[in-house]
């Protein structure tokens, strides 16, 4: 089986066996184009036995464990009391290829696609290609990007949904979105990574604004910039905290980001009059 996928301008060919690889569903889909050089390649297999590790230990957190030899990197995911021998699932990285080794008794039927989405390194990958990702309900105005980024639990899908019922605006994900700095522009993509809202489909917006929410009594807004602006937009960000390198690069792409949008806050209700203090503001922005 080979299938290719793009999203955040980056194109990934995943390939497995085809008794055991999964049958595509709506989120990877809007996502799927025809044959291409591929900027990464992910192998899938179904193995009785994973290997032992080798290298450095360079990291060790919740269910996953992260090996360095040379120029390959290791990650064993699963009960990280059992790591790394009860690991459950290996994803071997190097260059420009990936290798996933899932033993069978945690898939006994086939690979899914979930499996494909969370062994995809989506996070590591769309760093490395001068980008972000940031936890936050992405919706299209006027063919524009607002980002609402908080907390979960917060209101960022309530938010998005307001904006839909209010003024028609178009919610592209209720969870994740990927941000590119490009020139001059900050563009905003579609990924197929939507946690529990549902909601992931492909496009490409300009960003007109990041906002980042908390509840209140009444609507108050406010711009933030400099060392406020970083900590906000940060927080909202997944990043590889065991990579140097992801880590660099992210905290260059979010001050390149910050210096290029306007970022705020929003103290808000869950009601209408929410939106009404973000559009004024960002019609006299």
């Amino acid at each position: 089986m080979e299938r290719f996928y793009r999203f955040a301008d980056i194109t990934f060919r995943i390939t497995g066996n085809d008794c055991d690889m999964y049958r595509e569903d709506g989120v990877l889909a809007p996502f799927r184009v025809t044959e291409q050089m591929p900027d990464h390649s992910i192998h899938y297999e179904i193995v009785e036995n994973l290997p032992k590790p080798e290298g450095e230990c360079t990291f060790k957190g919740e269910r996953i464990m992260v090996f360095r030899n040379g120029d390959t990197q290791l990650s064993c995911m699963g009960d990280t009391a059992l790591l790394p021998e009860g690991a459950h699932t290996q994803i071997r990285r190097q260059g420009k290829e990936t290798r996933v080794r899932v033993l069978r008794k945690e898939v006994p039927d086939r690979i899914k696609p979930r499996l494909v989405l969370n062994t995809l390194e989506a996070e590591h990958h769309i760093v490395q290609h001068g980008g972000l990702l940031l936890h936050s309900s992405f919706i299209r105005v006027e063919d524009k990007a607002i980002l609402f980024t908080a907390p979960s639990g917060t209101g960022k899908s309530t938010q998005a949904e307001l904006w839909r019922k209010y003024r028609g605006a178009e919610v592209v994900n209720g969870d994740r979105t990927a941000v590119r700095v490009e020139g001059e522009k900050v563009m905003a993509y579609g990924i197929p990574y939507c946690g529990t809202s549902g909601i992931s489909k492909n496009a490409r917006l300009p960003v007109a604004a990041i906002v980042c929410l908390s509840q209140a009594p009444e609507n108050r807004i406010e711009a933030l910039r400099g060392l406020r602006a970083f900590r906000n937009v940060w927080a909202g960000c997944s990043v590889n905290v065991w990579d140097k390198e992801d880590v660099d690069r992210c905290t260059n792409t979010v001050m390149e980001t910050i210096c290029r949008v306007p970022v705020v806050h929003l103290a808000c209700t869950p009601e209408e009059p929410a939106v009404q203090t973000l559009e004024e503001y960002l019609r006299e922005e």
